[in-house]
């Protein structure tokens, strides 16, 4: 099993933590889908956490506090309430990882 506080064994590669974000992604969409949440709503959870794995192809717990500022100023950047809210996604997300 891959833990994200864990040390990595030499196999653990980017392709095997690619396929555990997939995983995480995969289950956080059935906890939603379990808690009753409409799948157009659930797309829009997950909508920017795959956007910021997409724009640095590094999965989403490498990411430091500076890819967020850079991404939230340059390509990502929306009106103030938008960004809010899509930052409230993406530690949705988070905490969902860290809690499972």
């Amino acid at each position: 099993m891959f833990t994200l506080q864990g040390q990595r064994s030499a196999s653990t590669g980017p392709v095997e933590e690619r396929d555990y974000f997939f995983d995480t992604l995969a289950e956080y969409q059935w906890a939603r889908d379990a808690a009753g949440l409409m799948p157009q709503t659930i797309d829009q959870l997950i909508k920017p956490v795959i956007e910021l794995r997409e724009f640095y192809d590094i999965v989403p717990w490498r990411l430091a506090p500076k890819h967020l500022d850079q991404y939230f100023a340059g390509a990502g950047k929306r009106a103030r309430s938008t960004v809010r809210a899509k930052i409230n996604k993406i530690d949705g997300y988070f905490a969902f990882v860290w809690t499972r």
